[in-house]
This record gives structure tokens, sequence and C-alpha cells, in this order.
């Protein structure tokens, strides 16, 4: 009896062991497959999945909007001029010194387009709008007010809005925009860079390719640099002096310019005269905004390639008058780059 009681009581023991084990087993997780999958997604793969791609296009909220955005770049300054070149690196700005679109010390503008469909249908006038942000490295966070400003078909003419007139009208418009930020956005491309979207509420992230648009940067800043080298070499000799003697004389010009004046920005003319004697050169400014105080300016001058170089004495700026010279034939143009120093 005792011998039956003691294997009774071992076979319970055992019984019992081997259920713990069992137990022990099913409740993990990690032993099973597909209790693996039927686990909540890790937020790093939710993130990704909602993330959109440049040159993608999103509805909005409402379906009457089709919003195609590009991230174009980085560049150290845009043209503030609306015209062709209106936000963009290339084009000249109305002043740099008050150029909001130039990037202070340490930072650097990111730049964009979009494109912007009225898809609605809509018996009344309707206006699309949207603000934007720049998260770097999941926190630091950067925003600019957009400057609503659009065109249709012609880039140099834009106007507020876009408003979206029903039964007609231009259903498409293109806009531009920027928004300043430190530049090791530009020197770190390791970390991810979101530019999100706010339309009608609602969050839209695309994933900004900072690497690529860093490369093109360089690329492109190496190519208008070695481009401007070539232009801006002295010309041979025998262009040199053919040009020089084309020169001699007086040459004289209106030119229209953005002033600043006390109720903003206004296009006025300011006269120029540039008289060549041999090697020297003296220009004489009457600005529009100072008519009775004219600026003479005497230097030397410097045939290039492609340009008339003034050099004044005692200052390291200088004017680039682009000029073409062919088959005997020579123009000098009055559309210069740089500036002429003050005094």
């Amino acid at each position: 009896m005792k011998k039956i009681t003691a294997l009774l009581l071992a076979l319970a023991t055992l019984l019992a062991l081997t259920a713990c084990g069992g137990g022990g087993k099913s409740a993990d997780p990690a032993g099973s497959p597909e209790g693996g999958q039927e686990s909540s997604p890790a937020p790093e793969a939710e993130s990704q999945a909602q993330l959109y791609q440049f040159g993608q296009s999103i509805t909005s909220p409402s379906g009457k909007f089709v919003f195609t955005p590009v991230f174009e770049g980085f560049a150290a300054s845009l043209s503030n001029v609306r015209g062709e070149h209106y936000l963009l690196p290339e084009g000249d700005g109305l002043d740099d010194a008050n150029n909001p679109y130039k990037a202070e010390e340490g930072k650097v503008m990111m730049y964009y387009s979009a494109t912007v469909e009225y898809v609605g249908d809509s018996k009344e006038n309707e206006t699309f709008s949207y603000t934007f942000r720049v998260d770097y490295d999941d926190g630091y966070t950067f925003e600019h007010a957009v400057d609503s400003c659009y065109y249709g078909e012609d880039p140099t003419s834009w106007d507020l809005g876009p408003t979206f007139e029903p039964l007609g009208g231009d259903a498409v418009r293109h806009t531009r925009f920027c928004v300043e930020v430190p530049d090791i956005l530009e020197q770190d491309t390791d970390k991810q860079t979101l530019t999100i979207f706010t339309i009608e509420g609602e969050d839209f992230p695309f994933l900004t390719d900072t690497q690529a648009a860093a490369a093109a940067k360089a690329d492109r800043e190496a190519a208008e640099a070695a481009r401007w080298a070539e232009k801006t070499a002295p010309a041979d000799e025998a262009r040199a002096a053919a040009v020089k003697e084309k020169l001699q004389g007086s040459w004289e010009w209106s030119k229209p310019e953005y002033v600043s004046t006390q109720s903003g920005y206004q296009l006025r003319s300011n006269d120029y005269n540039l008289t060549f004697s041999g090697d020297n050169v003296t220009t004489t400014i009457v600005a529009a905004i100072l008519p009775d105080v004219p600026l003479v300016l005497s230097g030397t001058y410097t045939v290039a390639n492609d340009y008339i170089i003034l050099n004044f004495p005692d200052s390291d700026q200088h004017v680039y008058f682009p000029y073409t010279y062919e088959n005997g034939e020579f123009s000098l143009l009055s559309e210069f780059e740089g500036k002429f120093p003050l005094s």
C-alpha cells in the first residue's frame, strides 16, 4: 500500500511539472513567429509608413485641392524680386543688406516649389492655404511665415491667393517658398529631416533628402564658380586691344532699379555715365533718390572675356559690365553686376 501511494504521489508531481513547463512556453511571444506578427507594429514602422516623398501629390482633407510640393535645395540667398527668378538662387534681390531671403551667418535657406490644382466642384470661390515647418532629428523645428504668392502660366506675374473661381479660370497655380535653418541641416545629412505641411488642419510629413540637396548645391556652386572664372579671366591681347579701342568715349543710359523709401520699395530710374580715357574710367551716377547729389568715381578697368571690370582705388568692390564683341561689332550692356563703392 505504501508503494502504491508513493507511486501515485510521484506521478502527480511529474504531471504538475509538465503542465508548468508547457504553460511557460506558450506564454513566450518570442518563441512563436505567429505571436510576433500579431503584436503591434513598432513606432518607427508606423512613422515610416506615413511619410510622403517630394514630387508626390496629396489631396486636401476636403478633397478640393491637389498639392504637389518639391524640395529644390539649399542656398545662401534667394531673389526677392517678384519675377521669373523669385525665391530662386539666381536673379537679383532688391537690396542684399535687407533681403529677407538672405541667410544669416551660420544659417542657410531651404527653398521649395509647389503646384496647387483645384479639383472641387464648389459653386463659390475657393481659396487654398497651408503652413509648413521643418523637423530635424525628431524635435528641432523651424518655421517661417508662408508668403501667399502664386503665379499661373507666367512666372513673372505673381498674385496673392490663390483663389479659384467656379466655371472657368485657371485651375492650376504655382508657388515658391522657403525657410531659414541652421546650416547643420545641410552639413549633417545623416539625421532625418522632415518637411511637414499643414493643410486644413491635417499634417502631411514629407521626407526631405538633404543629402542629395547638399550635393546638388555643391555641384551648382562649383559649376557657377568655373563659369564666372572663365567670364572674368583677362581677354587675350588682341581682343583686349580691340575692345579697349571701341570703349573710348562716353556711354550713357538710365537703369530702372528698386529703391527703398518710407512707403516701401519703389521702381525708379538711375542715370549712369561712363567715360573711358586710355586705361582710366570715370563713372557719374545720378540716383533717383538723390538727384541733386551725383556720385563721381574714378578708377581703372580691365577687359575680360565677357566683362569690362571697373576697379576703384582703395576699394575691394568691382563692377562688371557685360559686353559682346563679334566680327568687329561691339556692344556694352547696361545690366552690370557688383556694386559701386559709396565713397
